[in-house]
């Protein structure tokens, strides 16, 4: 493994809050991840509360997460993830949630943590924080 894929990728993938275009480049950005990236648990109960506060069934919300849980690696963090986390918050000035990837990223050797949010383009303790999206709006023009 080398990457983990972060909820926002998985809420655009799946349509929601998102553009039909933004749909498809998270679902191509997706295809290309795998079988190299990995998914936290962490990242599949966000993507749960997002989807359900923003209508999708408790059934339609299940169903994504199996066919995720088939698909994908799914990392766990240990009590140990989470001290690392907060030494995330605190040396590396990390927002908590950021960190918990972060540091389950950082526990397992994975390179990169594909996402939108948290301080894109920088290297955290020998983890990169990439935003995939940045290609594709770059290559528009």
């Amino acid at each position: 493994m080398t990457s983990l894929i972060d909820t926002n990728i998985l809420v655009y993938a799946a349509g929601i809050r998102t553009t039909p275009k933004k749909q498809r480049e998270a679902i191509d950005i997706m295809a290309a991840a795998w079988p190299t990236a990995c998914l936290s648990l962490q990242v599949l109960s966000e993507f749960s509360a997002v989807g359900l506060r923003n209508g999708l069934t408790p059934g339609a919300c299940r169903s994504l997460v199996r066919e995720y849980q088939r698909a994908w690696t799914i990392l766990v963090p240990s009590p140990a993830t989470l001290d690392l986390a907060l030494r995330g918050v605190e040396e590396h000035g990390l927002s908590y949630w950021d960190s918990m990837i972060w540091a389950v990223a950082r526990e397992r050797g994975l390179h990169e943590i594909l996402t939108e949010d948290g301080p894109t383009g920088a290297v955290v303790g020998g983890v990169l924080f990439r935003n995939p999206f940045q290609g594709f709006h770059e290559s528009e023009g």
